[in-house]
């Protein structure tokens, strides 16, 4: 493997590697695996014939990265304000989808009998079943969401997120912890993500020396008004949102580069044979850089085992 993003990348990658090299080594290791032996010799183009699921795959794998990219150039601004930090989250939030969107294209590598064991079509009776539930525990809170923000209800029946739950399980328990810890990280971002996108402009508190705070996760619904912010605030319940906003990457991008070497590990097992190149040489990197930690009940440990800022005590 002698080809690296520094010199054979696109213009992108080659910016924006030396930054997250050290907390997202394995994409580097997987865009060797799968991505350079279907470009066309002395290009960064795919070849013609590439299979579709082939391209799929790339695509997704390359999407996290520029996701990635895009929210640390933006807090690299030097005006950087509640603007950029909107779309901070939108990259962020993207990102998660892009990772389980990359767990869908490899799933699909396993054939139809494989996938069909992870994504099962429901029966009429399993269907009927799932809406009973949503009936019984679900509808009358997505209703009050719905008079309240004119929120759409709806029920979901398949989600993305529960084949790459089933994957990373079937892998080894190992990976089972990691895709749970990967989307604890996940979810904390889209929380922030869905309150920017479906509601009116979050509300935030600019301080004396004009640093921005806003409510943590689990206060977001108490400050829903301007008028909860300016009468009713409570110091306690708000974090610096550049801090938040560097845990939040921080944490994503080490945990998904754990995800991404449990595939790398798994990549024999997974994609036909002659469709990858050899990877007896092939070792997943341990993210270097420690993690930040946000203000949250619940703890989050690294993906390479150590203890977050918060279990530290900073």
């Amino acid at each position: 493997m002698n080809d690296t993003l520094e010199k054979d990348g696109d213009r992108l990658e080659q910016k924006f590697w030396p930054e997250l090299r050290d907390s997202f080594p394995n994409y580097e290791t997987l865009w060797q695996l799968l991505v350079v032996p279907l470009r066309q010799p002395g290009s960064i183009q795919l070849r013609e014939d590439v299979k579709p699921w082939q391209e799929e795959m790339c695509m997704a794998h390359y999407s996290v990265f520029r996701h990635f990219a895009a929210a640390r150039r933006l807090r690299a601004e030097e005006t950087f304000a509640f603007f950029e930090a909107e779309e901070i989250f939108f990259h962020l939030g993207a990102a998660t989808e892009m990772v389980e969107r990359f767990i869908l294209s490899v799933v699909r590598t396993w054939g139809e009998i494989e996938t069909d064991k992870l994504v099962p079509k429901l029966d009429k009776n399993e269907y009927r079943e799932r809406t009973r539930r949503y009936w019984k525990r679900g509808y009358k809170k997505a209703f009050r969401k719905f008079r309240k923000t004119g929120r759409s209800v709806w029920i979901t029946l398949h989600d993305r997120g529960k084949i790459a739950k089933t994957f990373f399980c079937k892998i080894c328990e190992h990976a089972k912890g990691d895709y749970k810890k990967w989307k604890t990280a996940a979810d904390y971002i889209r929380t922030y993500r869905n309150a920017i996108a479906h509601n009116p402009r979050l509300v935030y508190h600019e301080r004396v020396d004009r640093r921005l705070k806003v409510p943590k996760q689990d206060k977001l619904n108490e400050y829903a008004r301007w008028s909860d912010l300016v009468y009713r605030r409570r110091d306690e319940d708000l974090i610096d949102l550049d801090r938040l906003i560097e845990s939040c990457q921080t944490d994503l991008e080490h945990a998904t580069n754990t995800l991404w070497a449990h595939l790398i590990e798994a990549l024999p097992t997974l994609l036909p044979k002659d469709e990858h190149q050899p990877v007896e040489s092939a070792q997943p990197v341990i993210a270097t850089s420690d993690l930040v930690t946000r203000d949250r009940p619940d703890r989050f440990t690294s993906a390479s085992g150590t203890s977050s800022a918060l279990d530290r005590g900073y």
